[in-house]
């Protein structure tokens, strides 16, 4: 097997990994979020247009990430930025290039993540405080 094959295989395996919980909970208190996604996107039938925003975790060693992402008519340029899950809250700063200087915090309730933007975004239905649904296992 060549080099860049074997680099293939492991990256395979590797991203296969993030998807899996261990077995700490969120209700020890504990940062381990695996892979969740999270979203509040509708369709918006009169316009026949998506609304909304999706924020997926992504834990990589001692590293959180979320890769945010919103919908205004069609799906919009994804960022990935660094983030901190302390307890059940989720906090990540959003970059200039990014939707704007500002940041998000949120809280994990069980299939549910409830927050807000500092910066006056606001979810499809014109909401300061978001409520996107869990859509991972």
């Amino acid at each position: 097997m060549n080099t860049r094959n074997y680099f293939f295989l492991i990256l395979f395996f590797s991203l296969g990994l993030l998807g899996t919980k261990t077995a700490q909970s969120a209700t020890t208190g504990t940062s381990d979020y695996g892979n969740e996604i999270y979203t509040n996107v509708k369709l918006v039938s009169s316009e026949s247009e998506l609304v909304g925003w999706r924020i997926q975790i992504i834990q990589a060693s001692s590293r959180v990430y979320v890769l945010l992402q919103e919908f205004e008519g069609v799906a919009q340029n994804p960022c990935l930025i660094e983030a901190t899950i302390v307890g059940s809250t989720l906090h990540f700063d959003l970059p200039k290039s990014c939707y704007g200087e500002g940041d998000f915090t949120g809280f994990l309730q069980g299939k549910w993540l409830i927050g807000n933007f500092s910066n006056g975004m606001l979810g499809p239905d014109g909401e300061k405080k978001m409520k996107l649904r869990r859509i991972s296992q």
